[in-house]
């Protein structure tokens, strides 16, 4: 069966029901070409590509994000409107619930204070999504949820099978900064 990468968001900014991504193939090509060690990527097959896309999409679904979705009918965390205060671009009006319609429209506030509006999906989740993949191709534990544990003894030799899962990359998490909720961090066990 042939995978298809379907973007969060259309080239209009309107949210894709079927919206399965925030990076496609191109975007993911126009990320790597100017990122030193790609190389991996580049010599990926395609299925294998769109396999990692699709693979980190699901692990960056996981994470507990600031904010709320703007629609609760979309298929993906992004795009997302404050919910907060101190996620409100007016952060001295303070109100319940999620904003006020104009408010809503704008965007978000990350925790670092950079403003993102609600049109497009943030470049640093859609960079993270591309490092998450490419660590994928890289390294297989990344793979696998938790660690595998294999320890073969006779009486005269020990093999030992144990590998720990991969942890995230870390340019990922640097580019996650901000967008999740506090005290929160990426880790693999």
């Amino acid at each position: 069966m042939a995978i298809t990468l379907i973007p969060a968001l259309d080239t209009n900014a309107v949210l894709d029901p079927a919206g399965n991504t925030y990076v496609t193939l191109l975007d993911a090509h126009d990320y790597f070409e100017s990122r030193l060690n790609a190389d991996d990527w580049e010599r990926a097959p395609q299925p294998r590509q769109q396999q990692a896309l699709l693979t980190a999409m699901r692990i960056l679904e996981t994470l507990p994000w600031i904010g709320a979705p703007l629609l609760v009918t979309q298929p993906l965390a992004w795009p997302r409107v404050a919910t907060c205060p101190a996620e409100r671009e007016n952060r001295k009006r303070i109100q319940t619930g999620y904003e006020t319609l104009t408010g809503a429209t704008r965007g978000i506030y990350d925790r670092r204070g950079r403003a993102w509006t609600v049109a497009a999906i943030p470049p640093p989740i859609c960079y993270a999504q591309c490092e998450i993949a490419l660590a994928m191709l890289q390294d297989q534990s990344l793979n696998e949820g938790q660690m595998r544990n294999m320890l073969i003894r006779t009486s005269n030799t020990e093999i030992d099978y144990r590998l720990k899962a991969g942890s995230a990359p870390v340019m990922a998490m640097e580019y996650l900064n901000g967008f999740l909720l506090n005290g929160t961090a990426i880790l693999r066990a």
